[in-house]
């Protein structure tokens, strides 16, 4: 079952009789192998934002560890930051091939394909982190105290970001009912989150609804989305 979500979103298969893969001895092994410190100086350099030398660290350990997905999750979420969403994606999807099905890596596919406006691809892939994501739920795995960021891995993401997220993906597409729905589990989930306001707000003026349009972006506005306002001067004047 584990192979079917890769399978799904690119239409290949994973490696067969993959391990269970566990990270903390993943990590004790790169300790052994000194390649530790080496992470901990890319991490360095990613947090000072000078992503070039963090890549140069990063590279080095995937050359005698390339069996870890957790150093291809981070040089993806470095290409990120560089704007090579491309090259993201295939980090992620080698972290996939070697590692274990992870919603959070789904999420960070989707958001690639959403910035290359591969806007199919990317409600695939969203898809599927709700999905794994709802597993989680359903197995009672209790995320509650897992960082959302570690050592520059995105490994935690809210609901309502997902949800926010992939209704931008089928307004995007012209579900504008599917949007609305996304929208409402969004604020169902966090009703002070901004982005699902501003989301409608598009929504509204795509099909005429001025009104609501002005009161969803308003509402984004009072909650600090940073485009709101800038999105009422350019339909409202």
């Amino acid at each position: 079952m584990k192979n079917d979500y890769f399978k799904i979103l690119f239409e290949e298969h994973k490696e067969n009789n993959l391990p269970d893969l566990n990270y903390s001895t993943i990590i004790d092994e790169m300790i052994d192998s000194g390649q530790f410190s080496g992470i901990n100086n890319a991490y360095r350099y990613y947090q000072s934002k000078n992503f070039e030398l963090a890549l140069q660290e990063i590279e080095k350990a995937i050359i005698t560890n390339a069996r870890n997905p957790f150093l291809f999750q981070f040089r993806a979420n470095i290409k990120e930051e560089q704007s090579d969403f491309q090259s993201a994606i295939i980090d992620y999807k080698n972290a996939l091939r070697i590692g274990q099905d992870w919603y959070s890596i789904y999420n960070q596919i989707a958001i690639c394909f959403t910035y290359l406006k591969n806007f199919s691809q990317a409600l695939k892939a969203y898809d599927i982190a709700i999905q794994l994501k709802n597993n989680l739920i359903n197995e009672n795995i209790d995320e509650s105290n897992m960082s959302y960021l570690n050592n520059g891995v995105v490994m935690r993401v809210d609901f309502e970001r997902i949800y926010a997220n992939r209704a931008n993906v089928k307004l995007s597409l012209g579900d504008y009912e599917g949007c609305l729905d996304d929208i409402k589990i969004s604020v169902h989930y966090n009703e002070n989150y901004s982005t699902p306001y501003f989301i409608a707000g598009l929504l509204f003026e795509k099909v005429n609804q001025k009104k609501e349009c002005f009161e969803a972006l308003n509402r984004a506005k009072e909650l600090g989305h940073p485009q709101a306002e800038r999105a009422i001067k350019h339909f409202f004047g």
